[in-house]
């Protein structure tokens, strides 16, 4: 027989929580709560570099293709163009061919 009632299963953890050394898990947790602010504020800066980068891609994306149509638009036209041959005349005494 027990001389005293046996301890209750809370003591029971408190009392081994003292004697022992917590555990990884346990000091994962507590460390994750403590920084946890910090975590927070990080991915949050992260999301908004994220935001920043993505809209920079568009805008450059977008200004490519506003300079690729004016730049075959302007081939087109020189392709178009009609030319002719004009006489230079003789310069420093050589005709040009």
């Amino acid at each position: 027989m027990w001389p005293h009632p046996p301890p209750s299963p809370g003591s029971r953890a408190r009392i081994l929580s003292t004697v022992w050394p917590k555990s990884p898990p346990r000091l994962m947790a507590e460390t994750l709560e403590s920084k946890i602010d910090s975590f927070e504020r990080f991915d949050r800066m992260l999301a908004s570099s994220e935001a920043r980068r993505n809209n920079a891609l568009r805008e450059i994306d977008r200004h490519r293709e506003a300079l690729g149509a004016a730049t075959r638009q302007a081939v087109n036209e020189i392709e178009d163009a009609q030319f002719r041959d004009v006489e230079t005349g003789a310069v420093n005494g050589e005709t040009l061919s």
